[in-house]
């Protein structure tokens, strides 16, 4: 399965196979019960901290991509960016979209030739979703 993190193509694999390989410390159970407020503020979070954080933590912007994939299975994308002059996590605003497949694929080959801009992104899946 493959995950757009901001201007970050994950490639997750199996969902299920890649729960069991993420690093966070949770178990089985604590993974079950994630729910999407508590994967929301993580991501606020991290994005708040570091406003480029899918390209300076892929490790664990990957292990997010993987928990949203299993907590909300119909998304695929996500934009996290902090308002202009954020004074906190809940500054940061989100928007989920579930793109299609051949998007997701040419923003990997894309992404593969070198670093995707946020032109390139925001005029593929942005724009257009609703």
């Amino acid at each position: 399965m493959l995950f757009l993190f901001n201007d970050v193509v994950f490639d997750l694999g199996d969902i299920k196979v890649a729960l069991d390989n993420i690093s966070a410390p949770l178990n089985p159970s604590q993974v079950n019960d994630l729910t999407a407020a508590q994967l929301n503020q993580l991501v606020r979070e991290a994005i708040y901290n570091d406003p480029v954080f899918p390209r300076n933590r892929p490790d664990r912007a990957r292990d997010l991509a993987v928990l949203i994939s299993h907590v909300a299975p119909g998304a695929n994308a996500l934009l996290a960016v902090a308002a202009p002059g954020a004074e906190g996590p809940k500054d940061v605003g989100l928007r989920y979209a579930q793109i299609t497949f051949t998007t997701l694929a040419y923003l990997l080959r894309r992404q593969d030739a070198g670093p995707l801009g946020a032109d390139i992104v925001n005029a593929s899946v942005w724009h257009h979703a609703a």
